[in-house]
Formats: structure tokens, sequence, C-alpha cells
């Protein structure tokens, strides 16, 4: 088995994931990949995966929100880790950073190097690919607005960047 870093010109990968470490282990990840210039690629766990235009999804302030966060957090945009086995299933994963919470402690902190989010799309399919239906991307937004995410994150990603090297390693 073997890691391939895939690079695409044409997308951009970004997303994130975020670990409650406690007795209760909370997990959820936010990816997202634009592509086709005009099309947006969105997983949330708990929530679900759509392809909205663009336009629709950058007036959306809370996938706004989280989007811009991802993408402060990726070192390179155009890549996507492809994982190979002896099969013919391929797994691809995001190098992406973890937001680690420790409720015991009330403190959160971000790790990033080889941390890997699985991502359940193939790039390669993904370029072929519809817009949901209008209905679908309405119950997809109404979930949203109906969790509890931590919208407190955003001084956390904020102040990590600031304070790495220009490389983010």
């Amino acid at each position: 088995m073997r890691y391939d870093y895939r690079y695409f010109n044409d997308m951009e990968f970004s997303g994130f994931y975020e670990f409650t470490l406690s007795q209760d282990f909370i997990d959820k990840y936010f990816i997202f990949i634009k592509f086709n210039d005009n099309k947006m690629y969105i997983d949330i766990k708990n929530i679900g995966n759509i392809i909205m235009p663009y336009d629709q999804f950058i007036n959306n302030s809370r996938l706004k929100k989280y989007y811009e966060l991802s993408l402060l957090l990726m070192k390179n945009k155009n890549c996507i880790i492809e994982k190979n086995s002896n099969t013919e299933v391929k797994d691809w994963f995001l190098d992406c950073a973890y937001i680690l919470n420790y409720p015991e402690t009330n403190t959160k902190q971000v790790e990033k190097g080889n941390y890997y989010c699985y991502c359940n799309i193939n790039p390669y399919d993904l370029k072929k690919m519809d817009v949901s239906t209008y209905s679908y991307i309405q119950i997809f937004i109404n979930k949203l607005l109906n969790t509890n995410y931590d919208d407190d994150i955003k001084k956390l990603v904020v102040d990590y960047v600031e304070n790495q090297p220009d490389d983010l390693d």
C-alpha cells in the first residue's frame, strides 16, 4: 500500500477535522472541493454531501465561514492524496488540520502535519457530476442550520495561522 499525492490545477481542496477528546469521543469534518470554476462539492459529517453552484455557496455565510477557515489551514489547495492498495478501489484523503477540543480543560488546539481526512469522492468523477437539485440543497442547508457546530473556532484558526512560518508546515 502506498500514498500518492495528486495535483489538480483546476480543483481546490480544503477541509478540517475537529475532535472532542472526552469519554464520549465526538468528531466532525468539513470538506470543500471547488471545481469547474463554478461548482462546490461540500461534505460535512452528519449533514451529508452536495454539489452547489459556487455563487450560491459563497452567499451562505455559515458555509463561507467554514470554507474560509479551511482555506487558511491548507498548505497546498490543489493536492489530494490517493491511497493505492492491491484493489481497484481507490481511497482519497485530504492532508488537513485537526482541531482538538479538550472539554475537561476547556481548551482547543490546532494540529497540522500528515493528518488525513477521508474524502468519499473520486476527484476524477467529480468533474463530470451535476449540481444537486434545489430541494436537496435546501435540505442540506436546513440540516446545517439546525446543528450546534462550534462557531468559536475562528479565533483559534486565525491565531494558529498568524503564528506559523510562511509555508504552514
